[in-house]
Order: structure tokens, then sequence, then C-alpha cells
């Protein structure tokens, strides 16, 4: 059995001047929204998920990831986080840090062990 793959190079000779980090991220942004991708309902449910987080919440979540971007309101945080949440390369830590963050809940909850817990 034989596979045919055919493929093209397009070179582009396009010059980019004036590309900011926040311009890639809305045009991100606005690309993973228009296409019906399978983690486009994923992307919705933790922007909302992450709308009910205090800013002090995300902050935490932000420096966990050990992100350098620079933000200045809470949408253009959460956008960030996103966008290294739904990265397949980023799947390890999303899922430590959600698993820690569940380990962190449970002891919030616990009448003995929260009093040692200082979040």
């Amino acid at each position: 059995m034989t596979i045919e793959t055919k493929f093209s190079i397009i070179e582009n000779n396009k010059k980019y001047s004036n590309i900011t980090y926040n311009s890639l991220v809305k045009n991100l942004l606005f690309k993973i929204k228009q296409k019906n991708l399978n983690n486009n309902s994923d992307f919705y449910q933790l922007e909302n998920e992450y709308e009910s987080f205090s800013l002090t919440e995300l902050i935490h979540i932000y420096n966990y990831y050990n992100l350098k971007n620079k933000f200045k309101e809470k949408n253009e945080l959460i956008s960030i986080i996103l966008l290294f949440e739904l990265n397949s390369d980023n799947i390890d830590i999303v899922c430590n840090r959600k698993k820690l963050w569940n380990y962190i809940n449970n002891i919030k909850k616990d009448e003995y062990l929260s009093q040692y817990l200082i979040i």
C-alpha cells in the first residue's frame, strides 16, 4: 500500500512591523473564537471559570506558571493564562497546578489542617 503525500511551500515576503505581544494575543484569541476547534468549548468554559476568580488568585496561577508577559487588566491576565493552558506543550505543568490547587482547596475545607495553611 502506497500513501501519497502532497504539499506546497508558499513564501510570504511581507514585512511585518509594529507587532506587539498584545496584538498577537488579540489575534490569536480572535482566531480561536472564530474556528470551531475541539477545545473551543473548553476555552469558553475556562474563560467563564476564570472570570469568577479574584485577581489575587489569577496572579498566583500566573506566577506558578512563571509567565513573564505584561498585563494591565484582569481580562488580559485571563487571556495569558488561557493561552498557556491550552497549549499542548504545557499539559504537564497545567495538570500539576490543577492537582495542587485541588489539594489546597481540600486542606482549606479541613477543620484541623486549614489552620496550618497560609495563603
